[in-house]
Protein backbone atom coordinates (compact mmCIF):
# COMPACT_ATOMS: atom_id res chain seq x y z
CA UNK A 1 0.00 0.00 0.00
CA UNK A 2 1.27 3.50 -0.84
CA UNK A 3 2.29 6.13 1.67
CA UNK A 4 0.36 9.42 1.44
CA UNK A 5 2.58 12.41 0.71
CA UNK A 6 2.32 15.94 -0.62
CA UNK A 7 2.29 16.13 -4.42
CA UNK A 8 5.21 17.90 -6.11
CA UNK A 9 4.86 21.51 -7.21
CA UNK A 10 3.70 22.06 -10.80
CA UNK A 11 4.37 24.64 -13.51
CA UNK A 12 1.20 26.46 -14.59
CA UNK A 13 0.63 26.50 -18.35
CA UNK A 14 -2.16 28.51 -19.96
CA UNK A 15 -3.66 28.54 -23.43
CA UNK A 16 -5.06 31.94 -24.34
CA UNK A 17 -7.65 32.67 -27.05
CA UNK A 18 -8.39 36.33 -27.75
CA UNK A 19 -10.44 38.33 -30.26
CA UNK A 20 -7.43 40.51 -31.19
CA UNK A 21 -3.67 40.68 -30.70
CA UNK A 22 -4.19 43.60 -28.31
CA UNK A 23 -6.51 41.51 -26.11
CA UNK A 24 -4.02 38.65 -26.26
CA UNK A 25 -1.43 41.04 -24.80
CA UNK A 26 -3.84 42.15 -22.07
CA UNK A 27 -4.53 38.53 -21.09
CA UNK A 28 -0.79 37.84 -21.01
CA UNK A 29 -0.24 40.83 -18.68
CA UNK A 30 -3.18 39.80 -16.47
CA UNK A 31 -1.69 36.33 -16.03
CA UNK A 32 1.67 37.84 -15.08
CA UNK A 33 0.03 40.21 -12.63
CA UNK A 34 -1.85 37.43 -10.90
CA UNK A 35 0.44 34.40 -11.17
CA UNK A 36 3.99 35.73 -11.59
CA UNK A 37 6.27 36.16 -14.57
CA UNK A 38 5.89 34.28 -17.82
CA UNK A 39 8.92 32.05 -18.36
CA UNK A 40 8.15 30.84 -21.86
CA UNK A 41 5.59 31.87 -24.48
CA UNK A 42 4.71 30.64 -27.93
CA UNK A 43 4.47 33.06 -30.81
CA UNK A 44 0.95 34.47 -31.20
CA UNK A 45 -0.83 32.75 -34.08
CA UNK A 46 -4.17 33.19 -35.76
CA UNK A 47 -6.69 30.52 -34.74
CA UNK A 48 -7.83 28.77 -37.92
CA UNK A 49 -8.57 25.29 -36.55
CA UNK A 50 -12.34 25.72 -36.61
CA UNK A 51 -15.08 28.34 -36.68
CA UNK A 52 -16.44 27.19 -33.33
CA UNK A 53 -15.57 30.44 -31.46
CA UNK A 54 -16.36 32.89 -34.30
CA UNK A 55 -19.95 33.53 -33.30
CA UNK A 56 -18.88 34.65 -29.84
CA UNK A 57 -15.45 36.16 -30.59
CA UNK A 58 -15.59 37.30 -34.23
CA UNK A 59 -13.55 36.18 -37.22
CA UNK A 60 -10.14 37.31 -35.95
CA UNK A 61 -9.06 34.96 -33.15
CA UNK A 62 -5.53 34.65 -31.78
CA UNK A 63 -3.95 31.80 -29.80
CA UNK A 64 -0.91 31.81 -27.52
CA UNK A 65 0.44 29.38 -24.94
CA UNK A 66 2.40 30.57 -21.90
CA UNK A 67 4.28 28.81 -19.10
CA UNK A 68 4.63 30.70 -15.85
CA UNK A 69 7.94 30.74 -13.98
CA UNK A 70 6.68 30.13 -10.45
CA UNK A 71 5.95 26.55 -9.42
CA UNK A 72 2.74 26.14 -7.40
CA UNK A 73 0.92 23.50 -5.39
CA UNK A 74 -1.46 21.61 -7.73
CA UNK A 75 -4.36 22.38 -5.39
CA UNK A 76 -3.86 26.09 -6.15
CA UNK A 77 -4.76 25.50 -9.82
CA UNK A 78 -8.43 25.64 -8.85
CA UNK A 79 -8.02 29.28 -7.82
Amino acid sequence: MGTPREPPLVKPIAGILAASRALLGEAYEALEGRHGPVELASEPAEWRVSSYYCREMGDEIWRQYVALADLIHPGALLD
